[in-house]
């Protein structure tokens, strides 16, 4: 996962985005790599719902890139694709994992 050239070149970490879970915006310290999956498995976006995986997938969000990948737990779908390992994000997103839908626009000064 961290093996691409581009991200371990120059990680900076995006400043600019913003996400909101099931409807509730996502108020935290902006941070690099978020994990998603199940409460009470150090999940930065946590979902009481037993149907999501312990670890089900990472946000990676830097400066002048920005993806998700899943692992291998519920599926992850973005914009109504499901993704299979990796999918780069490049603008405003619809990410549902089972039936929780998490919104994400990865640089909210950009109108789309």
């Amino acid at each position: 996962m961290f093996c691409h050239y581009s991200i371990t070149k120059a990680p900076k970490k995006n400043l600019n985005y913003e996400i909101i879970i099931d409807g509730e915006d996502f108020v935290k310290t902006y941070q690099s790599i978020i994990p998603i999956g199940r409460d009470g498995y150090e999940n930065e976006i946590s979902f009481l719902d037993n149907n999501i995986s312990r670890k089900n997938a990472i946000l990676l969000l830097f400066e002048n890139e920005n993806w998700i990948y899943e692992l291998n737990g519920t599926d992850v779908f973005v914009d109504g694709v499901q993704v299979y390992f990796r999918k780069r994000l490049y603008h405003h997103h619809d990410i549902r994992i089972g039936t929780h839908l998490i919104q994400i626009k990865v640089d909210k000064s950009k109108l789309f």
